[in-house]
């Protein structure tokens, strides 16, 4: 006999940690383009036509993604770029609230739910990447959408559960390539439950999968036009960056204290009770998730690019499942009444965002940058990456406004990725001092006699800048000054003979 569930009480939850989420990206949601990434993105999805400067996405096109964003260019923003932020407040919104569903749902107690809702929502990286222009909040909604039909179509033996966790399983693949992690998450649980599965409805999901996929496939059959190893033509192959050497001691040490700061307070102690929990309530209707977020964990681990935090955040959701857990073995421990429910949901939101503030104002004030990124100019590290909310940043219009002012007419401005994007939006979208070559730095490293021999042939014939001068590494700057003077014009630098 199939099992019929009530929905109104999880769905009615879900709902409401939906609208709170989403009402607080919107709020903090950035004004206008970000730096590097975001920017790209950002451009990509406003002008679909856009090719920056030939850059390779083959991990990272993220056409069904730009696809859905260009609806939010409805939305009436003066500045574009806010609508593709909003893009990501949208479906980092409706992760929560998937989140919050699985959560009810395997623990059968809406309070859980909500505990774990409550702690992504305010969990550091996860607002972060909701309120600028990123990929991986859809990723999640994706992910998390095929846990959740799998669960459903378990619990009440509905097929079209099955049916369209096939289709988002491929629609996540065709998002992007590392999808295919979260496809093969669901499969061992369909394994241990083929008993269920007839002959005739197994085809179903395979047509509705493969229908998915088809983005994935349309760009490996142009990738197999070009001369390249496997993995690549498969878009699987993590990037390598030679410039960033990886230790696994370290990158775990690293992930250890990104959880610490993401889930500040209660929410770390609640995940050790809730492991406690899973134990005694084990289900494998958990595996998905927690395959998932191990995987994730493990290939960000490995990798040697060097911002790792964007990978840690695809694992956050899974761990605040495991939060919310937590919450119902000491709600059931102690007989927590509403009052004390309340007031534990009250630390869970409450204590991440103070100790994001906390963090930021001490460390700005002591000088100490605890972020270790590359300084950028119109950025204050501490503040832009400790602090989730963007509402008052307009630093990176601001750089690449005054940077591109003060270049000369028709003068070469050479820069370095994070500050090339920005660059690029405002020339690509809103056609603002085109008369400007930008020129990608990298790009002139194994240039014939040096960087310092191409700058030397350009000033034959125009006057060429620098988008900034540090990290130093980045511009070869010890290389520039022994054959250039570098003549400050804030934000840019002057070469000249």
């Amino acid at each position: 006999m199939v099992k019929k569930l009530s929905l109104n009480r999880e769905v009615g939850t879900s709902l409401v940690l939906t609208i709170f989420s989403l009402i607080v990206y919107t709020i903090t949601l950035a004004p206008t383009f970000s730096w590097g990434d975001s920017s790209d993105l950002a451009q990509r999805i406003i002008k679909p036509e856009i090719d920056t400067a030939n850059f390779n996405h083959t991990t990272r096109d993220y056409e069904l993604f730009r696809l859905i964003s260009r609806f939010f260019q409805l939305l009436p923003y003066q500045d574009q770029a806010a609508g593709a932020n909003f893009a990501s407040a949208f479906f980092g919104a409706l992760t929560i609230g998937l989140v919050t569903y699985l959560t009810s749902l395997l623990s059968k107690s809406i309070y859980a739910g909500l505990v774990a809702g409550l702690a992504l929502t305010i969990s550091h990286t996860f607002w972060l990447l909701s309120v600028i222009a990123e990929a991986y909040t859809f990723t999640t909604f994706l992910t998390f959408m095929c846990f959740v039909l799998l669960t459903r179509w378990t619990l009440t033996g509905n097929w079209n559960y099955l049916y369209f966790s096939a289709l988002f399983s491929g629609l996540l693949i065709s998002h992007h390539p590392s999808g295919l992690v979260g496809a093969l998450c669901l499969m061992p649980y369909v394994w241990m439950s083929l008993h269920k599965l007839k002959s005739v409805k197994v085809v179903f999901p395979i047509i509705l999968f493969a229908v998915g996929t088809l983005f994935y496939i349309d760009l490996v059959r142009h990738k197999l036009k070009l001369d390249l190893g496997l993995l690549e033509t498969l878009a699987i192959l993590p990037p390598v960056n030679p410039m960033h050497n990886n230790s696994i001691l370290e990158s775990t040490l690293n992930y250890i204290g990104y959880l610490m700061y993401n889930f500040a307070g209660l929410a770390i102690i609640l995940f050790f009770l809730g492991i406690i929990y899973c134990v005694r309530n084990f289900t494998r209707l958990l595996l998905p998730p927690v395959i998932f977020s191990l995987l994730i964990l493990a290939s960000g681990i490995t990798s040697s690019i060097p911002d790792k935090y964007n990978i840690y955040v695809l694992t956050y959701p899974g761990f605040a499942i495991i939060v919310g857990f937590g919450f119902e073995l000491v709600r059931v421990k102690f007989q927590l009444n509403r009052n004390a429910i309340v007031a534990f949901m009250m630390l869970i939101v409450m204590i991440p965002p103070l100790t994001y503030f906390t963090v930021t104002k001490v460390s700005t004030a002591l000088r100490v940058d605890l972020t270790s990124a590359r300084e950028a100019p119109f950025r204050e590290n501490n503040v832009y990456f400790l602090w989730p909310p963007k509402n008052d940043d307009y630093g990176p219009r601001d750089y690449a406004t005054r940077a591109l002012t003060r270049v000369s007419f028709r003068g070469v401005l050479l820069v370095d990725y994070t500050l090339y994007m920005p660059l690029m939006y405002l020339q690509e979208v809103e056609e603002f001092r085109t008369d400007v070559e930008v020129l990608f730095v990298e790009q002139y490293y194994e240039y014939p006699g040096g960087i310092s021999k191409f700058v030397e042939n350009q000033l034959q014939s125009k006057r060429i800048f620098l988008g900034t001068n540090k990290p130093e590494r980045y511009y070869r700057i010890e290389e520039l000054r022994t054959n250039f003077r570098i003549v400050s014009q804030y934000p840019i630098f002057e070469l000249r003979k």
